[in-house]
């Protein structure tokens, strides 16, 4: 159930959220899969954000994560999501600008205030879509 309503969860934020912030104006938001090879095993390893939103114009993307959880460690989810960032590239290779990064839960436990960051929580949801 819970797989299913997260899923549902990322769809909401991708279709209505992401148009009603007052962060980029996209052009293209969707979800990015990537890989990598660790450097001792040279294993491949699989990569998912889940949500990426791009302004092609202005040169700004937003990168978000979202957990259908409760209590969501913010600061660990956010190390994490930038961690997975290093290995996006636009598919014409263009610099990328400004980068933004929200993350998003029902809860918080943690969170922090940093440059082009964002956290909201089903209440701040709530205030913004309705």
């Amino acid at each position: 159930f819970n797989t299913f309503v997260g899923g549902r969860f990322e769809k909401l934020i991708r279709e209505e959220l992401l148009q009603r912030l007052d962060i980029i104006t996209p052009q293209k938001i969707g979800r990015w899969w990537g890989h990598y090879r660790e450097k001792k095993t040279n294993n491949r390893k699989e990569l998912e954000i889940d949500i990426v939103a791009l302004n092609e114009t202005t040169k700004e993307i937003l990168f978000g994560e979202c957990k259908w959880k409760n209590n969501v460690d913010g600061n660990q989810l956010l190390k994490n999501l930038k961690e997975k960032t290093r290995y996006f590239e636009w598919s014409n290779k263009q610099k990328i600008g400004e980068k933004y990064y929200i993350i998003l839960a029902k809860s918080f436990k943690k969170k922090n205030t940093e440059k082009n960051v964002y956290y909201f929580d089903l209440n701040d949801l709530e205030k913004i879509l309705t």
